[in-house]
C-alpha cells in the first residue's frame, strides 16, 4: 500500500475528472436507485479513494473510451464514490468493499450484488466483460437459494459446483464448503497445475481444501515467495470476512492455520492478531497479544531493520516498474521517475521501522490510556516508546514530536516527574519553530503536568 500510494504522489497530482465517456450520476444514491429502476437497468457502481492509482488509471483509460462508454450507458445506471467521503463511506461498508477500485454491479430493487470484481481490468474489453457477465448473472435464471438448496441436498454434478462457485464469488459470499467439495469430489480428475491455476483465480479464503492445495504444491510457482504472499493476502481477507461478521473462530482458525505453514512468521501472526482483535474491539485477546508484538519489535535489532527497510524498498521500486509498465512509460524515463518518487517519499526507505515505530507509539499509548495502574505494564510502555523514538528519526519533525510527547507522557506516569516537563517543554518549543498543528495539545499536557493533574 505504501508503494501503491508514494507512487500516486508523484504520478498522480490530482483526481482526474471524465467530462465524456461513462455518463456518471451527480445525485445521491436513494436518486440513482429510483433511477435505475425507473428505467429497469442495473446500476454499475465504482468505489474509488482519492490515493489509488488504479482507480485513476481506469478514469482516465476506460471511462473516456467510446466503446465502453456505450456499453455502460446502454446497460446500467452508474455512480462513481471516493469510499473516504461522506456517502462512500457508508456504501463501502454496505458493500464489503476491502480493495480498491471495486466495481459493483447493484439491482435496485433489492440493492443487492449482482455482480462483483475488484480491482483495475487489464484492458477495456475486460471491462466491458464485466458488464456482460453482470447482465448474464442478472438474467441466471437459478436464484441464489435454489443453488443453495441443490447443495445441501448433494445432488449436483462438477458444472453445477462450478457454476455455484463463480456465483459465489461474484456475489462476495464464503466459497469455503463449496471448495472442500470440490477438491474431494472431482480435483483428482485433473492434473495438478491445471488444479492450481483454476484454484487461484477463485479461492479467497485460508480455510478450506482449496487453499491447502495451492499451498501443497508450492514448488510449482516460479516464485518462491508466491504462496507465501498468497497466504498473506488470505489472512487479510480474513480479517475483513472476521471483524464484519464478528466470527472470532473463523479468524482464529485461520491464525492456527498460518502459523503451522510458517513458524517463523511469528511477528506477522502478531501483527494479524492485533489488528484483528482491535478491529472487533475484543479487550480479553488484544491485551496479550499487545504485549508479545511490542516486545518483539522492542527486541529487534537495528541491524535487522535495516535490512527489512532495504528488502521493502525494493519491493517499493519493482511496484513502481509495474505501474510503469502499464502505464507503458519509456523505460529510459523510469529511473528518474524512480528516483524521483523517492526523494519525494523519503519514509520509503525506512518502512520497516517506520511500521514499528508506530505501532510501538501507538500500542505504549494505550497503555497509558487503559492499563495506568497497571505498573509493571507502564514500565514497559516506557520502554517501548523509547524503541519507538529511536525508530521515528527518519520521520518528519512533527511525526517525532508526537512520539516524544508519548514518551514524556509516559515518564510522568512512572513518577519521573521533572524529566518528563523537561521534555515536554522542549517539545513545545520545537512544535513552535515548526509551526505544528499539535502546539495546542503540547502546550495543554505541559500544563497538566505542571500543574500536577495529568
Amino acid at each position: 500500500m505504501k508503494t501503491l500510494i508514494a507512487f500516486i504522489i508523484f504520478l498522480f497530482n490530482a483526481i482526474i475528472c471524465v467530462s465524456q465517456g461513462i455518463n456518471f450520476e451527480k445525485g445521491n444514491w436513494e436518486e440513482t436507485i429510483a433511477k435505475a429502476k425507473q428505467e429497469k437497468k442495473l446500476i454499475y457502481l465504482d468505489i474509488f479513494t482519492s490515493w489509488c492509482g488504479p482507480c485513476k488509471m481506469m478514469a482516465k483509460k476506460y471511462f473516456p473510451d467510446e466503446k465502453v462508454a456505450e456499453v455502460y450507458n446502454r446497460d446500467f445506471v452508474n455512480m462513481s464514490i471516493d469510499a473516504e467521503k461522506g456517502e462512500g463511506i457508508t456504501l463501502a461498508a454496505k458493500y464489503h468493499v476491502s480493495g480498491y477500485p471495486t466495481n459493483l454491479f447493484i439491482d435496485p430493487q433489492n440493492a443487492e450484488i449482482i455482480y462483483k470484481t475488484t480491482g483495475m481490468p487489464a484492458d477495456k474489453e475486460g471491462f466491458i466483460n464485466n458488464g456482460v457477465v453482470a447482465i448474464s448473472e442478472r438474467n441466471d435464471p437459478m436464484k441464489l437459494p435454489e443453488y443453495q438448496k441443490i447443495f445441501v441436498k448433494n445432488s449436483y454434478d462438477e458444472k453445477f459446483l462450478r457454476k455455484y462457485i463463480d456465483k459465489a464469488k461474484r456475489l462476495d459470499l464464503s466459497t469455503d464448503l463449496l471448495l472442500d467439495a470440490f477438491i474431494t469430489k472431482y480435483s483428482k480428475g485433473y492434473v495438478v497445475d491445471s488444479n492450481v491455476l483454476y484454484l487461484k483465480g477463485i479461492v479467497n479464503s485460508i480455510n478450506n481444501k482449496g487453499f491447502d492445495y495451492i499451498i501443497q504444491h508450492a514448488d510449482l510457482s516460479e516464485d518462491k515467495n508466491a504462496n507465501k504472499d498468497f497466504a498473506e493476502s488470505m489472512m487479510f481477507r480474513a480479517i475483513h470476512y472476521a471483524s464484519l461478521t464478528k466470527k472470532t473462530p473463523y479468524f482464529q482458525q485461520a491464525v492456527k492455520k498460518y502459523e503451522k505453514l510458517f513458524p517463523n512468521e511469528v511477528e506477522k501472526s502478531l501483527f494479524y492478531q492485533k489488528d484483528y482483535y482491535s478491529k472487533v474491539e475484543d479487550n480479553t485477546n488484544l491485551w496479550p497479544v499487545y504485549e508479545k508484538y511490542a516486545d518483539l519489535l522492542n527486541g529487534k535489532s537495528s541491524s535487522l531493520f535495516e535490512t527489512e527497510d532495504k528488502e521493502l524498498l525494493e519491493e517499493a521500486k519493482e511496484g513502481l516498474v509495474w505501474q510503469m509498465d502499464e502505464m507503458k512509460i519509456p523505460v529510459e524515463k523510469r529511473q528518474e521517475a524512480i528516483d524521483k518518487t523517492i526523494n519525494a517519499n523519503p519514509i520509503l526507505k525506512y518502512q520497516s521501522s517506520n511500521q514499528a515505530g508506530t505501532d510501538l507509539n501507538q500500542i505504549a499509548w494505550e497503555v497509558f490510556e487503559k492499563k495506568r495502574t497497571n505498573k509493571a505494564l507502564l514500565s514497559k510502555a516506557l520502554v517501548w516508546s523509547e524503541k519507538a523514538m529511536e525508530l521515528s528519526k527518519k520521520n518528519s519533525i512533527n511525526e517525532q514530536l508526537v512520539i516524544k510527547d508519548t514518551y514524556a507522557t509516559l515518564l510522568y506516569a512512572n513518577g519521573k516527574k521533572e524529566k518528563a516537563i523537561e521534555l515536554e517543554k522542549e517539545i513545545v518549543r520545537m512544535a513552535k519553530e515548526e509551526k505544528s498543528e499539535d502546539i495546542a495539545s503540547f502546550e495543554e499536557t505541559l500544563q497538566k503536568m505542571q500543574d500536577g493533574t495529568y
